[in-house]
């Protein structure tokens, strides 16, 4: 299916057709080629896995340069969601560079709104809405919602230099007054990893909340206050929360005096443990159950572990690793030890979110999140690789989705988490990946900005297809929350001004340059977009929906 022009460049470049390989990424339910724009430009739809129907989608435009030849140009597809909910008041974002594996600013991007009214409703202005508070910006569509509305918002995606079309898509535009569900209480139970178990986002949304007629409360084991609760551990996976886990030991204490992570009625401990005389495994700290004593039972599971087969000591003192020292003793003296499972939601060898419910002595929240994917997928260096661990990952997703709906929750958030926007973050995390070089190059290690968002993006997909498998109802049981897209990815990060480099004058602002300084980890103001897409669906949520 290349147009005359593509099969050139291919013959002048000593390539044949069979050797251009065509991704996609996005979501269809059919397998066939498309033809888009001028005779140059393909779309290449395969189906890959069978439970999970999405495609990656690459678009091959051809435009002249001169001298005979052509270059071939290709955009990496959209990642919509059904759904972007907004309230009114609120700043809400769509960041392009969020949307595709392709970078946004090669491609030229228009934005469009319905101008049709929802007869009956007497809540649309959309010619207001549009002109006073939804604007276009060059890497964001960004809007302030006035009052309750439904819209479609269209997306399309142009060739920078032949205005070819390369992709179009659309999705809903929900929002809500500020006095929606006034009266109500809206409860929350989120479930994360280190994005959540730093209590940044929930605590902006406790913020929100003051400010707002609708009430809200969260729930969970961990927390920072005793309002700002929540399930986030840091380097989780679906699968720790879906399954027995990673495998833990329970230490019986004794004369604690300073528990991990301060008072476990307020603390998400984390803190890094050893076993005196027991070599270099490390135990970290999940789970604390204490007395006014200092007696009770230390939850950890170990990282790195003790070689297979080791026979732990069923007493001995468990020594602080100067690496996380933050509020723990320094010496814990242990009287036995048990094997077990440190997921708050295991019990009797299976998934039972009821059981935790009523033993933490909860009552039913309205609505659960599940902010999840990166630590699944940061070893991930093939499309190959991430398809893989995504068919289990959502195996797992499913089954905890399930256990939260089986306990009465009525409202399931499957959260899309920021991708990364710079190699800058994975460079001072990680380094470099290993390779393993010649014949096979293959990659090892954590793997870089570009790919984990490519995963990510993919990880988004099949949680929008699983989401369907529940209904499509935006109020529905299931819904997807793209909090992703709200979050700038380039200045919400985690930054840090430098010298640009070793040679660099100290001192000269031209020579300093501002770098993201972490992977996956927003900044303070990336937390609070989060919390701002967080904000709107569970507003939304615990509204009476719009029809």
């Amino acid at each position: 299916h290349f147009g005359s022009g593509t099969r050139e460049y291919l013959r002048t470049a000593g390539l044949s057709s069979g050797a251009v390989r065509v991704h996609v990424m996005g979501v269809r339910s059919d397998s066939q080629c498309v033809k888009v724009g001028h005779p140059g430009t393909m779309a290449v739809v395969a189906p890959l896995r069978s439970s999970v129907v999405w495609m990656l989608l690459v678009f091959c435009s051809c435009c002249g340069t001169g001298q005979g030849r052509t270059v071939a140009r290709t955009f990496g597809g959209l990642t919509l969601p059904p759904f972007i909910y907004g309230t009114e008041g609120w700043e809400g974002n769509v960041y392009f560079d969020n949307l595709s594996p392709s970078k946004a600013a090669d491609f030229e991007w228009e934005i469009g709104m319905s101008h049709t009214p929802n007869n009956g409703t007497g809540r649309h202005d959309m010619g207001n809405f549009i002109v006073g508070t939804a604007k276009q910006q060059i890497e964001r569509l960004t809007f302030v919602p006035k009052k309750a509305m439904i819209t479609e918002v269209y997306f399309t995606v142009l060739d920078r230099d032949t205005a070819s079309l390369m992709n179009r898509g659309k999705s809903m535009l929900l929002t809500t007054n500020r006095t929606a569900a006034a009266g109500e209480t809206a409860s929350m139970l989120v479930i994360g990893d280190s994005l959540t178990s730093s209590g940044e986002h929930t605590a902006v949304l406790l913020d929100i909340a003051k400010n707002d007629t609708m009430g809200f409360k969260l729930i969970g084991t961990r927390g920072q206050s005793l309002t700002n609760r929540h399930e986030g551990r840091g380097g989780w996976t679906v699968a720790d929360y879906a399954t027995a886990g990673r495998e833990a030991v329970f230490f019986t204490v004794t004369g604690v005096k300073n528990a991990p992570g301060g008072n476990p009625a307020m603390s998400s401990p984390e803190e890094r443990y050893t076993i005196e005389g027991h070599g270099g495994a490390v135990w970290i700290v999940w789970d604390v159950k204490l007395d006014s004593a200092g007696t009770g039972v230390l939850g950890a599971a170990c990282y790195p572990c003790p070689p297979q087969g080791t026979a732990l000591p069923s007493t001995g003192v468990l020594l602080h690793s100067s690496s996380n020292n933050t509020t723990g003793d320094a010496r814990i003296t242990f009287t036995a030890t048990a094997s077990g499972s440190v997921n708050p939601f295991w019990n009797e060898g299976k998934l039972n979110v009821t059981h935790y419910l009523a033993a933490n002595g909860f009552p039913t929240p309205t609505a659960a999140t599940i902010m999840l994917g990166d630590n699944d997928l940061s070893g991930c260096s093939t499309d190959n690789a991430t398809d893989a661990a995504i068919s289990g990952m959502i195996v797992n997703l499913r089954a905890l989705v399930d256990a939260l709906c089986d306990a009465g929750i009525s409202s399931v958030g499957l959260v899309w988490q920021p991708p990364p926007g710079s190699q800058d973050g994975f460079g001072a995390d990680y380094g470099v990946m290993g390779n393993s070089g010649p014949p096979m190059f293959s990659q090892t290690g954590v793997s870089t900005s570009y790919r984990m968002k490519r995963s990510m993006l993919r990880w988004w997909a099949a949680q929008a297809v699983l989401a369907t498998t529940y209904g499509t109802d935006p109020n529905g049981p299931v819904t997807v929350v793209p909090v992703g897209l709200n979050v700038d990815t380039v200045h919400s990060m985690s930054l840090a001004t430098m010298p640009a480099n070793a040679r660099s004058t100290v001192g000269d602002p031209q020579q300093l340059v501002t770098r993201v300084v972490n992977g996956v980890h927003p900044g303070a103001a990336g937390q609070a977009q989060i919390a701002d897409g967080l904000w709107a669906w569970v507003k939304y949520q615990t509204s009476a929906p719009l029809q």
